[in-house]
């Protein structure tokens, strides 16, 4: 398999954690608008995401939730920087943990600027589609 294509000002944000004797990934990716992150901005970065987990996250997980590491990589370039940060955060919701096949799904709206003679077209379709939309909604 041929190496993935480079992203730039992208991060790849890994969360490692063990639900009972199961190892589980989630990845998330974020845009960046700055300069390229060094090795200890990153670290810094995954450990300041296992700071939030531990405040928010973690209260909502049972005992059988522990996280093991936070991997934040720049998808730049094959040579870009990659942090890491180990986590040994455990739940603390008492109660036995969700079953395998609970899932969430979570979709934000990306922006896209939209050529306007094609807006205007879009708008139209939209405007059927929903007539109760605010305007500028659509």
């Amino acid at each position: 398999m041929p190496p993935l294509p480079d992203v730039p000002n992208v991060l790849a944000i890994e969360l490692k954690f063990t639900v009972g004797h199961a190892n589980v990934l989630s990845r998330v990716h974020v845009n960046y608008a700055s300069a390229a992150p060094t090795r200890h901005i990153l670290n810094e970065y995954a450990a300041s995401i296992d700071s939030q987990i531990a405040a928010h996250l973690i209260p909502l997980c049972s005992t059988e939730v522990r996280t093991t590491e936070i991997v934040v990589t720049d998808l730049t370039s094959r040579t870009s920087a990659r942090g890491i940060a180990e986590s040994r955060q455990i739940g603390t919701r008492p109660g036995l943990p969700n079953g395998a096949g609970v899932a969430a799904l979570i979709n934000f709206k990306v922006a896209a600027p939209i050529p306007w003679r094609q807006a205007a077209a879009l708008r139209s379709v939209l405007r059927r589609l929903r007539p109760d939309a605010r305007a500028d909604m659509v």
